[in-house]
């Protein structure tokens, strides 16, 4: 697993990235059947590089094949491959194609805002999923798409800058609240509600927002809970490493940590290790592959399982509704539960990252 995952990582640190790909045709049943087209994938290519071939017009009697545009915040990001794949999957299973492009990372609004501009300004996109960084900053690549007729779904980060010119046809998105108020409640009941810990948060990423929220809340709830010190956490594990590393010397008396995503609690176990520290319990969220081995070997106490592949069917699944008039409805909210996995049920997260391809980095 560990080798796979480094594999998929080094495959995944190229930037700004463009990927086709065509899954085997499926007509539907009315349809007479067609033969299966030959999966074609293209080599990935910066955004602006990128060349695709023209589909070729569709034989009599065969279904013509629709092309779905993906954008994402950041393919170095492993923890979104499950979403990508649920998205892709979604594609797969209706005989369509799909284009993948990427940002560099969390931060970058504006490489984001350019992939998806592209993506609308192509004349062969049927429709067009997001997995968004902000919530507000695709208005003019929204409105252009209402234009043009191209369906849009976001996740993740819901897009909010909704109007009669500007609507998607859904949001999906984790009940951050919800999975970190779990975390955080396994934190309460470990310590019978009485503990010294340290608050790792984050205010650039608005999905996150939620989870601090959760935190916080907790803390209201139960005056025995001492908060040391709060920080926006550093999303890069050497930084987090460092971070933390400077905070149980600054607070040696520190019991718990609470760290809004998997990377903070990454960074957060090599500080601990380093300092000896093996009496501080870290309780976390995101349900990253990175963060499984930590979890079995008890170096982190939990997280909260974003669930992303399902996050990513249910978008692809409302953008095809609404393709096929099964449901048209637009501006649909819709949420997915999060999944609290410990050492007592990490073996059904562990199953399903075994069984994800990710064919999408190679």
């Amino acid at each position: 697993m560990k080798k796979k995952m480094l594999a998929l990582v080094l495959a995944a640190m190229m930037g700004a990235s463009v990927i086709a790909c065509a899954a085997p045709a499926a007509a539907p049943a009315a349809a007479p059947a067609a033969a299966p087209a030959e999966e074609k994938k293209e080599e990935a290519a910066p955004a602006e590089e990128a060349a695709e071939e023209e589909a070729a017009p569709a034989e009599e009697g065969e279904t013509k094949k629709r092309k779905i545009g993906i954008a994402t915040y950041a393919m170095s990001n492993v923890a979104i491959y499950p979403l990508l794949q649920g998205m892709i999957d979604v594609v797969k299973e209706h005989g369509d194609e799909y284009v993948l492009v990427s940002a560099q990372s969390s931060s970058d609004t504006a490489g984001q805002i350019q992939v998806v501009e592209e993506l609308v300004n192509r004349d062969d996109i049927d429709a067009i999923a997001v997995d968004s960084v902000n919530d507000t900053h695709f208005k003019d690549c929204v409105g252009k798409a209402n234009q043009k007729g191209i369906p849009m779904a976001f996740n993740d980060i819901p897009y909010a800058a909704i109007d009669d010119d500007h609507w998607v046809v859904a949001n999906v998105r984790v009940d951050n609240y919800k999975g970190a108020y779990d975390s955080a409640s396994r934190m309460i009941n470990d310590f019978d509600g009485k503990a010294k810990i340290l608050m790792l948060t984050l205010d650039v990423n608005q999905a996150v927002h939620p989870r601090s929220e959760a935190f916080r809340d907790i803390v209201k709830e139960n005056p025995g809970i001492e908060v040391l010190a709060e920080e926006n956490g550093e999303f890069e594990i050497a930084k987090a490493t460092d971070q933390v590393s400077n905070l149980i010397m600054a607070h040696p008396d520190a019991e718990a940590i609470l760290a809004i995503i998997d990377n903070y609690s990454i960074g957060a176990s090599a500080a601990l290790k380093a300092a000896g520290r093996t009496d501080v319990k870290i309780y976390s969220f995101d349900g990253s592959p990175d963060i499984l081995p930590l979890i079995a070997n008890g170096d982190v106490e939990c997280s909260a399982w974003q669930n992303f592949e399902e996050m990513g069917r249910q978008t692809v699944q409302a953008l095809y509704d609404y393709m096929d008039g099964t449901n048209t409805e637009i501006n649909r909210e819709i949420t997915v539960d999060p999944v609290l996995f410990s050492k007592d049920n990490i073996e059904e997260v562990q199953a399903k990252f075994d069984n994800y391809s990710y064919d999408f980095v190679n």
